[in-house]
């Protein structure tokens, strides 16, 4: 965190506000899990896990909303290929390489 919520002074670390006062360990504390889980989302982007990554990155905004998990949820929206549950191998196969082809050109 690089400014005070409360005053937007900018912060050097402390769990004090260095202008106006404000306790800021426990804001301090849930911007860290948050980026935890945004970190978390990543791992799982590259290890092509979308719906756990979409978890940890709904878990984050849970915590502090964020331009990056903007543009995470925007990424699997449209990296996602459109597969539902139940459809046979021939169906999804024939999703991802039309999804594919879409991309492609």
């Amino acid at each position: 965190m690089e400014r005070c919520p409360v005053c937007r002074a900018r912060l050097r670390g402390e769990s004090n506000c260095p202008r106006c006062g404000a306790e800021l360990a426990l804001v301090q504390h849930i911007s860290h899990a948050a980026t935890i889980h945004e970190a978390r989302a990543l791992t799982l982007l590259a290890e092509g896990e979308f719906a756990q990554a979409k978890e940890a990155i709904d878990g984050a905004g849970k915590l502090k909303k964020s331009d990056l998990q903007h543009h995470l949820r925007e990424f699997i929206r449209q990296a996602q290929p459109p597969l539902t549950q139940g459809d046979t191998f021939e169906d999804g196969w024939e999703k991802i390489t039309q999804w594919v082809k879409g991309k492609m050109g």
